[in-house]
């Protein structure tokens, strides 16, 4: 195995950064995330599982040592309970936004579509490829608009990974602007129901609303807070 490249956050730039993960494929950053910090998460944790028992007694929790005769796993109930304790944590989501995270993410990337989950993360490039067709200089005339619109190259599908299991490329679903309009036009004319009901829209508007409080606090924000 070759040894891992390693980058200083120091010396991050875009161009280094889009070359080393177009050959390599990985990238390992030293001091990208403030040791104050991570250390103040990793106190929080250990917190946790030293309550839950996991780590001798007589030890400072901060020195993590395991307590082997604790062991558990799913779908011990302790562990559960100690697991979503941890996942509950804001301080923990929280790095998902930190800065310093963003700002490499957004040069790899670019920011449109990055989602962390519990149990692993999807990374989404580019928008929908039907945004640049019907804004370029040969938009799409009368009702045949060809055989492949609304398809996206695979260069730009998205990428899940699951912990424990091998990233995967999703194919983006193909889209179809016109199939919308088409439903709202049938569903005035009493020929059909609305595919995308009123109580739908208001609930993606407020998914919309949330993220971007969930943005400007720095924070999770839950279905339930007020949108303000």
């Amino acid at each position: 195995m070759n040894p891992f490249r390693e980058f200083r956050a120091t010396d991050i730039t875009a161009h280094s950064l889009q070359d080393e993960m177009g050959s390599r494929g990985y990238l390992l950053i030293r001091g990208l995330l403030p040791t104050e910090e991570l250390n103040r998460l990793l106190g929080e944790i250990a917190q946790i599982v030293f309550t839950a028992g996991w780590l001798l007694p007589d030890h400072n929790p901060v020195e993590r040592m395991a307590n082997v005769s604790a062991a558990c796993g799913d779908p011990d109930p302790l562990f559960k309970r100690t697991y979503e304790q941890i996942f509950s944590l804001e301080s923990l989501h929280a790095f998902a936004h930190h800065a310093a995270l963003r700002r490499v993410m957004n040069i790899l990337v670019g920011p449109h579509l990055l989602i962390h989950g519990t149990s692993g993360t999807f990374v989404k490039y580019g928008m929908d490829p039907q945004e640049d067709r019907l804004r370029g200089k040969n938009p799409p005339q009368g009702t045949d608009w060809g055989d492949d619109w609304g398809e996206e190259s695979e260069e730009f599908w998205g990428t899940l990974s699951v912990v424990g299991e091998a990233s995967a490329k999703l194919r983006t679903e193909r889209g179809d602007y016109r199939g919308f309009y088409a439903n709202v036009r049938d569903a005035i004319e009493k020929k059909s129901v609305l595919d995308v009901s009123s109580e739908q829209a208001l609930r993606t508007m407020r998914a919309l609303m949330l993220a971007h409080k969930s943005s400007r606090l720095k924070r999770t924000v839950l279905w339930e807070e007020e949108v303000d």
